[in-house]
């Protein structure tokens, strides 16, 4: 890859990728063809712009990224991936900061015939859709004796966060923030989970609705000498019997 400033506050990323694929790890449980392996080549750009006042604890500003990936037919995989991401904050008030983020994914095959195998999908939760487990909202494969994440091929997430004054020195780092976060999760190639891809037709399995789901809570943030530490604490608002909910998550990540 290669990434360069295009000006003091935006940056242009370039890379290209190839690689062998296991088609086992991109089906179901029963895979005809494991252990096989698919050249997969790729090709992509990602562009952000920073606006924000302070990279790890804003309280202005904003950025935006966005990026496509190509799958090229130079491999045996044929899709267009695109995503962005954006984030907003203002202080409206000593200590209370409005922060505002939207992100959104969609991925398709461009060629007839083509499906777009698991392994490419979007899987979200966890961080970016607070609530719920990692993997744990969207499209899942559901038996009698087990459930498994199988990833979207759209989703669109929002979220609305307030900072709230503890009282305690800025300098010190800590915040208390309320949340909610909300959005759609869905859209997947069913023929993944038949004959030639699997053993036998498991379609009948496969959960999935692009339908509304939402979730709130409180999280705590410190802008620790380690680096940025983060504890969420959320329920799910409106969500799917499938879908798979988590009450605690600590991260460690480089911004908040």
């Amino acid at each position: 890859s290669l990434s360069f400033p295009l000006s003091q506050d935006s940056r242009f990323r370039i890379f290209t990728n190839f690689s062998q694929v296991d088609v086992g790890d991109y089906v179901s449980r029963g895979a005809r063809y494991s252990g096989y392996k698919l050249p997969k080549h790729e090709i992509g750009y990602y562009y952000s712009i920073d606006k924000r006042n302070d990279f790890i604890i804003p309280t202005e500003g904003w950025n935006l990224g966005f990026g496509q990936t190509i799958a090229t037919p130079l491999g045996d995989f044929y899709y267009l991936s695109n995503t962005i991401n954006a984030n907003a904050y203002h202080e409206i008030a000593e200590g209370w900061v409005l922060h505002g983020r939207l992100a959104g994914g969609y991925i398709e095959s461009y060629k007839d015939g083509e499906i777009i195998r698991v392994g490419d999908t979007y899987f979200q939760g966890g961080t970016n859709f607070r609530g719920f487990d990692s993997g744990g909202v969207g499209p899942r494969l559901v038996g009698s004796n087990y459930t498994r994440a199988i990833g979207a091929k759209r989703y669109a997430i929002g979220s609305l966060e307030i900072s709230l004054p503890l009282g305690l020195p800025r300098e010190l780092g800590i915040r208390t923030n309320i949340f909610s976060d909300f959005g759609f999760v869905g859209d997947i190639d069913t023929e993944n989970y038949a004959p030639p891809y699997t053993n036998r037709d498991v379609r009948n399995l496969i959960r999935d609705d692009f339908s509304f789901r939402a979730t709130y809570g409180l999280s705590i943030s410190w802008r620790s000498p380690f680096g940025p530490i983060r504890m969420d604490f959320a329920r799910p608002i409106k969500t799917e019997d499938y879908d798979e909910d988590k009450f605690f998550r600590f991260s460690v990540g480089t911004s908040f």
